[in-house]
C-alpha cells in the first residue's frame, strides 16, 4: 500500500442492525501517508499468514480461525451477501458514487455531521487501493462525542481540546479483498462479524440453544445423552460472560451427525480434571458444573472434539 495506490478512503455505516451506506472521506496525500504509517506494520504481519489460511468452513467460524472466501462463490443465502453487494457497488459503481461525509460549518451544533441519519453509526473503514481493498473494524469504544482529550505536543505546553464528534481510526486490519483473485481474506473473525452486525443477535441465539438443551430438545452424541446442570447460576454466568462460548453456542448446528459418546469421552479426558463434565452412562446424562460449562460448549461441536482427541493443536475451551 502506498499513497499512489490509494483510490479512496470510505466509512460504512449501519442502521437498524443492517449495513446502511458508504460515505467517501476527502483525504489529501498527507492524511493518506498517516493512514499508511498507522496500519502498515499490522498489515504486513497479517498478509504473511495468508498462505496458511484455509477456505471458509464451519471450523473456521466456530474457532475464530482466519479464513478466505471467494467473493464469486457468495450466494444470496450467505451471511456475506449484503456485504458483497455493498463492496461490489463501491469498487464497481453502476450508479451514483458514495456521498462525501460532510460537516456543518454553521449551525447550532458545531461540527455536526450533516448527512448522517438518526441512529446511523460507523461500523468500519474501507481503504480502496488498486490491488486490494482493506477493511478496518470500528469498535464502539472508538466513537468520540463531547469528550475532552489531552492534546500533547513536543513543547512544554499541553492544552485541553473538546472533541464534538469523531471516530478514532483503527490501527488493525480486519480483512483484505484481493482485487485480482477476488478472494476475501478474513484476519480477525470476531471483529469481522462485528463489522457485519452478526454479534448483535448472538447472545439471544446462544440462549435459545442452551434452553433447548435444558428442555431435552437437543441432546449430545449419537446415543442422545441429556444434559443436566445448565440451570445453575454459575454455569449460566460462565457461558454468557464468555464471547467465545456465546459465539460457539450461537453457531451450533442441530442437524450435524453427532459423534459416539465414547469419542466424546475420549476428548474430555484430554482436559484438566476440573474442566471435565461427568458422564453417567446408566442414566445417559451429562452433568455440567460452572468449571466445566465451557467444556459442554466444546463437546457439542464435532470439530472441537476431533481436535481435542488429536492433541495436535491446543483447544482453548
Amino acid at each position: 500500500m502506498n499513497i499512489q495506490s490509494i483510490q479512496g478512503i470510505y466509512v460504512c455505516t449501519a442502521k437498524g442492525q443492517k449495513l446502511n451506506r458508504v460515505y467517501h472521506l476527502i483525504t489529501g496525500d498527507e492524511l493518506k501517508k498517516q493512514v499508511i504509517d498507522y496500519v502498515s506494520s499490522d498489515l504486513n504481519d497479517k498478509q504473511k499468514g495468508e498462505h496458511d489460511m484455509g477456505v471458509l468452513s464451519g471450523s473456521a467460524l466456530i474457532e475464530d480461525i482466519p479464513y478466505y472466501v471467494e467473493m464469486d462463490d457468495i450466494e444470496e443465502n450467505s451471511y456475506l451477501y449484503d456485504f458483497k453487494n455493498v463492496i461490489t457497488q463501491l469498487i464497481n459503481p453502476e450508479g451514483a458514487p458514495p456521498k462525501v461525509l460532510q460537516l456543518k460549518k454553521r449551525g447550532k451544533e458545531k461540527d455536526e455531521i450533516e448527512n448522517f441519519e438518526e441512529n446511523e453509526g460507523i461500523k468500519f473503514f474501507i481503504i480502496v487501493c488498486r490491488e486490494s481493498v482493506y477493511f478496518l473494524h470500528v469498535s464502539r469504544n472508538a466513537t468520540i462525542k463531547n469528550t475532552p482529550f489531552l492534546q500533547m505536543s513536543v513543547t512544554k505546553q499541553s492544552t485541553m481540546i473538546q472533541v464534538d464528534r469523531g471516530v478514532k481510526f483503527p490501527q488493525f486490519i480486519t480483512a483484505r479483498l484481493d482485487r485480482h483473485s477476488n478472494n476475501l481474506f478474513v484476519y480477525d473473525v470476531d471483529y469481522f462479524e462485528a463489522m457485519l452486525m452478526m454479534n448483535e443477535n448472538k447472545k439471544e441465539k446462544s440462549k435459545s440453544v442452551v434452553k433447548k438443551f435444558k428442555n431435552g430438545e437437543y441432546k449430545v452424541s449419537k446415543e442422545e445423552y441429556s444434559v443436566k446442570g445448565l440451570d445453575e447460576r454459575g454455569v449460566e454466568n460462565n457461558l454468557f460472560s464468555s464471547k467465545r462460548a456465546v459465539r460457539r453456542l450461537a453457531k451450533y448446528d442441530e442437524k450435524i451427525e453427532h459423534f459416539e459418546i465414547s469419542k466424546i469421552e475420549k476428548a474430555i479426558q484430554k482436559l484438566d480434571a476440573k474442566k471435565q463434565v461427568r458422564i453417567d452412562h446408566d442414566q445417559k446424562v451429562i452433568y455440567v458444573t460452572p468449571e466445566s460449562a465451557k467444556t459442554f460448549v466444546g463437546i457439542i461441536h464435532n470439530v472441537i472434539v476431533e481436535r481435542l482427541i488429536s492433541g495436535k493443536v491446543e483447544i482453548i475451551i
